[in-house]
């Protein structure tokens, strides 16, 4: 919370005449919260003509909103990403859920983990505050399998289907491409509901986002996401 007061640059208000002082309480667009509280003037004080000091205080960002958005992270655990890149997948997850999904203004309510290889294993799902998503991140093994995108998009679905709110987003990672050709990847896609938006992420350092039929950039196009 930031200070506002007559010793401070950006401290003068500029109010027209007869305008009176007040409050804002509420959200900017996105849903990030703001709270502005006028201490002098009081309220109802009609302010004269000219530049008048006001006094008060000002937060952006510090509110909690209502939740109206879940997550679901889709890990890819095969046998080409090696433990050390499974170690560094992991990793990166829990930095961009401690930075990002567990901001309260963000309104991010429950929070899912799925993990697949040649199948799919549902790891956790729950709110996402807390320390308890870490756990079960931290917790999850290396699966040393083939890469079964159709496997890991079916749980990941599954999951966000379960949650509440009104908007759900999956961020599906993998180092590679779908080799599980007899897989029905389409159907998969055209399961996904319309409330869940995917956003693909090629993870590694030869990872591509593909332009083909089983592809991330695929799964990210039909679904109105984006893959990186």
């Amino acid at each position: 919370m930031r200070r506002l007061g007559a010793g401070l640059a950006g401290a003068v208000l500029v109010l027209a005449g007869g305008a009176p002082a007040g409050a804002v309480d509420g959200t900017l667009p996105g849903g990030i919260g703001i709270a502005v509280d006028i201490e002098t003037p009081l309220p109802d004080t009609v302010i004269p003509k000219g530049t008048t000091t006001v006094v008060g205080t000002a937060s952006i960002g510090t509110k909690a909103t209502t939740p109206t958005t879940s997550l679901v992270y889709v890990l890819d655990s095969s046998g080409s990403l090696t433990q050390r890149g499974w170690d560094a997948e992991k990793q990166a997850v829990g930095e961009f859920h401690r930075q990002v999904a567990q901001q309260p203004y963000l309104g991010v309510g429950n929070a899912g983990l799925v993990a697949f290889s040649t199948r799919a294993q549902i790891a956790w799902t729950g709110p996402a505050a807390g320390p308890r998503f870490h756990d079960a991140l931290a917790d999850l093994p290396w699966h040393d399998g083939s890469t079964n995108f159709t496997a890991g998009l079916r749980a990941g679905a599954e999951v966000a289907s379960a949650t509440t709110e009104p908007r759900s987003i999956m961020l599906f990672l993998s180092d590679g491409r779908d080799n599980h050709t007899l897989e029905d990847f389409e159907g998969a896609l055209a399961a996904v509901p319309e409330r869940v938006d995917i956003h693909t992420v090629a993870f590694g350092p030869d990872a591509t986002c593909g332009d083909g039929p089983r592809s991330l950039k695929r799964m990210a196009d039909v679904t109105g996401g984006a893959c990186v």
